[in-house]
């Protein structure tokens, strides 16, 4: 029973670094609408600088296969990160700190589906390498005018 409480705990805490990489990439791209692509060819990114992220052309051939080459490194404030695990300020330590993969998709052309979109993706690990989770999703970012003038 502690081997499973155990297993699910960590399960838990990468999913939610994962969960946590993928609002980072949401947030950037509404506050910061920055909308040009590039190749993203250099290995990785500090994500804590907001001016060092980008939006890839290229998606991500092997989502699941982690760590990405292309990947931004994001470290929320007070997580801390060793990969001999153990406790840091009474804390658990993870793995490695969360990523995330910005891809830009295309502009929506009908009515309802009008704006540019974004795949995201997020990996987080827990306490361990083997302990990884991988969560994708797909943003819009979107402006919609209605012309009320007929009313």
């Amino acid at each position: 029973g502690e081997r499973i409480a155990g297993n699910t705990l960590e399960k838990q805490r990468s999913l939610q670094a994962a969960e946590t990489a993928l609002r980072y990439g949401e947030w950037w791209l509404l506050d910061h609408n920055q909308h040009a692509t590039q190749d993203c060819a250099e290995p990785e990114r500090n994500g804590n600088n907001t001016a060092a992220m980008r939006i890839c052309k290229l998606r991500l051939s092997q989502p699941a296969t982690v760590p990405w080459l292309s990947r931004t490194e994001y470290q929320p404030p007070n997580m801390a990160f060793s990969q001999s695990g153990g406790l840091s300020g009474g804390d658990v330590n993870y793995y490695a700190a969360p990523q995330l993969h910005i891809h830009y998709l295309g502009e929506g052309v009908r009515l309802r589906d009008s704006g540019r979109f974004f795949e995201i993706s997020g990996a987080g690990y827990g306490g361990q390498k083997s302990t990884v989770s991988v969560l994708q999703s797909t943003f819009v970012f979107a402006v919609n005018a209605i012309d009320l003038g007929g009313l």
